[in-house]
């Protein structure tokens, strides 16, 4: 089992717990990933997208050795990430700045492949590989964001959030 342990500046990793036996569960080994400690995806190639606050860009790590196989600088202070199998992308919003995106990363090359628009308080991410749609919950408006983007742009009741779903043009 891999789980990503949130530190004290640049003391975050991801640990790798063998699970054998599940009432001693036993730390086989400790990546240290800096400010990087939030969400984590596993890929394929065994590759981990890790999702990092304050800021720093995502990072990609080997899930064997824990060694950084890349970051991805363009996408700064995503909290939770995902994988989809689907259509083989990672996905990372970011409300980071005051310019809230949603990240599509091919999980083959590890590169930024779009970075779409997505809504304040944007951190949460998942995805149906059955159709390869993505959702996004756009929070409510806040003192720090207070633009009603759910009322706004698509015309719902004001103050209540919505989820953006997200599709492959065809």
């Amino acid at each position: 089992m891999l789980a990503t342990v949130p530190g004290a500046e640049g003391t975050s990793q991801v640990v790798v717990f063998n699970l054998k036996d599940p009432k001693e569960p036993v730390i086989e080994a400790m990546y240290p990933t800096g400010n990087c400690g939030s969400g984590l995806a596993l890929g394929p190639s065994q590759h981990l997208l890790v999702g990092c606050g304050g800021g720093k860009p995502l990072l990609i790590l080997d899930a064997v050795s824990g060694k950084e196989v890349t970051n991805v600088a363009e996408t700064k202070g995503a909290d939770e990430v995902w994988y989809n199998p689907g259509d083989n992308n990672f996905y990372a919003p970011s409300a980071f700045g005051g310019n809230p995106t949603l990240s599509v990363i091919d999980a083959d090359s590890n590169a930024l492949v779009n970075s779409l628009p997505a809504g304040p308080g944007s951190h949460s991410v998942a995805a149906f590989r059955g159709n390869n749609h993505i959702f996004v919950p756009i929070a409510i408006p806040t003192a720090a964001a207070p633009t009603d983007t759910c009322n706004v742009m698509f015309g719902l009741p004001e103050k209540q959030g919505c989820i953006a779903v997200y599709a492959h043009e065809k």
